[in-house]
């Protein structure tokens, strides 16, 4: 750059061929670093709906409903769920969650937890960018806090929808109806912030 800098106003006649390639290499870099950015401003955050964590066997462990919304009957659309993902792991022999269902105007993000076979699934309205950070941060956060998965594991295991415990319901409360990546790594150090200090507390 500073290259060119230098030519000032030197007509690109007077430049080598070398030397118009760099800059036409240049230029396609710039245009391309303009372009992302664009794409990036105009990235909204999506509408978030319901957040469920569903147990092997299709029960709902835990749900976070983020609207008003009446007659919502969790355990069928933790069963609906686990239905879809698994005739579609039998009919394409692939044991990987399904990565998402789009109806109308609703998306479901699906990822497992961890190494288990347990489901979290996020439903929103709109764009996917922050929807799929804001999943992936919960599951990287719940993993490595050990009492967030016993719990959690725990459920799973003895078929028991998970309590309104603080912890857990802040978190995704937290995560889910944040905006940006900066409040997701934030909701995440405050999460591990508020365990240390209630373990400190409670010593």
């Amino acid at each position: 750059i500073a290259k060119f800098q230098d030519q000032g106003e030197t007509n690109l006649s007077n430049l080598s061929m070398n030397e118009r390639l760099e800059l036409a290499e240049l230029e396609s870099m710039v245009n391309k670093i303009i372009r992302k950015r664009a794409e990036i401003a105009e990235i909204k955050a999506e509408s978030p709906f319901m957040f469920l964590i569903i147990a092997i066997s299709g029960m709902s462990l835990f749900s976070k409903i983020f609207v008003d919304q009446d007659l919502m009957d969790e355990q069928l659309i933790g069963g609906f769920i686990t239905a879809i993902n698994i005739v579609t792991q039998q009919a394409f022999s692939d044991q990987d969650a399904i990565e998402g269902i789009r109806h109308h105007e609703f998306t479901l993000l699906l990822k497992y937890l961890g190494s288990t076979r347990i489901l979290c699934v996020y439903v929103f309205k709109g764009q996917t960018y922050f929807a799929m950070q804001k999943l992936k941060t919960f599951i990287e956060t719940v993993q490595y806090d050990p009492e967030a998965m016993q719990l959690i594991d725990g459920a799973n295991d003895i078929g028991e929808i998970i309590s309104e415990e603080p912890p857990l319901v802040n978190l995704v409360t937290k995560i889910f109806q944040e905006t940006d990546e900066n409040s997701l790594e934030l909701a995440k150090r405050n999460f591990f912030s508020q365990k240390i200090s209630s373990t400190i507390n409670l010593g």
